[in-house]
């Protein structure tokens, strides 16, 4: 448990930093208004993989991750991501040679200045798994509001991706981005990779194009 907030950073995480070895894990306790002019505003992980139940709210961070910047995996579980902010990619969580795992977690109202408002998942390797999660109101400059993704993603339960859009406007009232152009989901593929669903996924998909590469026949069933 615990809570980090309003400390600052020149390098990486602004909040909390943890690298090469071992597992961190954080058990409830919210990571609050952190900042770094590099990546990770709230979160930098760095070759240690990361176990999180808990809050990262309204950080900031000079490159990407502005809520978690992760290099080694990371499992999400009850979880709230909101308000984060990066100049770069991945608003909310910016996961690089790495998969992300979340179950029951919020990510909405983050922007990103790039791509991704919501998440980026540059995993080669990896993929991301959610499952009763929320992906809404985030907004990104430039391509995919809601996530981004290298490889799979795969999407389970009662899941909702939806209301994500690229150059949005804050609404103070709704406490997240709205407006812009929809735009929840983006995977860059060589062909075969793709978004399974799986039982009652709630939301709305739209693949957008990204360098000229879409989602490799992706697996959409009917409502």
């Amino acid at each position: 448990g615990g809570n980090m907030k309003e400390t600052g950073s020149g390098a990486g995480g602004g909040g909390i930093s943890v690298l090469n070895g071992g597992e961190f894990e954080m058990k409830g306790g919210t990571i609050y208004r952190n900042r770094t002019s590099g990546s990770g505003g709230g979160i930098w992980s760095y070759y240690t993989p990361m176990i999180f139940d808990g809050a990262v709210i309204e950080n900031e961070a000079g490159k990407r991750g502005g809520g978690i910047y992760t290099r080694s995996g990371i499992t999400l579980s009850n979880v709230n991501i909101c308000g984060n902010v990066s100049k770069w990619e991945g608003g909310g969580i910016y996961a690089n040679f790495s998969g992300i795992w979340a179950e029951n977690t919020k990510i909405y109202g983050n922007s990103a200045g790039d791509f991704g408002g919501g998440v980026y998942c540059n995993a080669t390797s990896g993929y991301i798994t959610l499952t009763d999660c929320e992906i809404y109101g985030n907004t990104a400059a430039e391509n995919v509001g809601g996530m981004y993704a290298r490889q799979m993603c795969f999407i389970y339960g009662s899941t909702r991706i939806a209301n994500n859009c690229v150059g949005g406007q804050w609404s103070e009232e709704l406490g997240y981005y709205i407006g812009g152009e929809k735009s929840n989901v983006g995977i860059r593929s060589a062909g075969s990779q793709c978004i399974t669903i799986r039982d009652t996924f709630t939301g709305s998909i739209s693949i957008s194009s990204i360098g000229g590469v879409e989602a490799g026949d992706p697996y959409l069933p009917e409502p």
